[in-house]
């Protein structure tokens, strides 16, 4: 319900939709004014990439009229507290650059880079002087026609959108839902 909320009220988005093979989630997808896509059930399960679910709903949004998109923008929704302003943020820097992918990454924590090595010549070797970032699996934008190509959604060019550690929540786990929990409880 969150992502669908951010989504449907992001002013550089024109169209959005939930894609699920699961009955639940469509029901609340549209109790929250979705447009629901039905996934077949050969993309459903942990074993299939997002990119190909990405495409069948790209093929089935064009398919139905919608005509070519310019940029897609994947929005997990194991990311519940990104903002309508982060995805306009994206759409607007991808539109604006010469690159084909955007992807939201946020900085690991200070303690974190002093420790980071790498191993090289069976010795641990310190590689990192300054922040270092992980994709938060919050937003990824790509170019339509990179994406068709590629059936990829970042690239080793994507353009990083910032983001901060609160917004960069990404549920893998019971304690990162009660984290969410938290979060959105105290700010909504």
């Amino acid at each position: 319900a969150y992502t669908i909320q951010a989504a449907r009220d992001a002013t550089r988005l024109t169209d959005w939709v939930v894609s699920t093979e699961d009955d639940e989630i469509a029901n609340v997808a549209l109790s929250y004014g979705a447009h629901v896509i039905a996934r077949p059930w050969s993309l459903a399960g942990d074993h299939i990439k997002s990119g190909e679910v990405v495409r069948h709903a790209l093929d089935f949004m064009e398919r139905d009229g919608s005509g070519n998109y310019d940029i897609l923008v994947l929005l997990h929704p194991t990311s519940p507290i990104r903002e309508l302003e982060h995805i306009d943020q994206a759409v607007e820097m991808l539109a604006a650059s010469s690159h084909d992918t955007l992807a939201s990454v946020v900085a690991l924590p200070g303690k974190t880079h002093s420790n980071l090595r790498i191993l090289s010549g069976g010795l641990l070797r310190k590689v990192i002087d300054r922040p270092s970032y992980i994709y938060n699996a919050s937003i990824y934008a790509m170019k339509r026609d990179w994406f068709v190509h590629t059936n990829e959604f970042t690239s080793d060019n994507s353009i990083p959108l910032v983001m901060d550690r609160f917004h960069s929540l990404d549920i893998d786990e019971e304690i990162d839902l009660k984290i969410a929990e938290l979060y959105l409880n105290a700010t909504r």
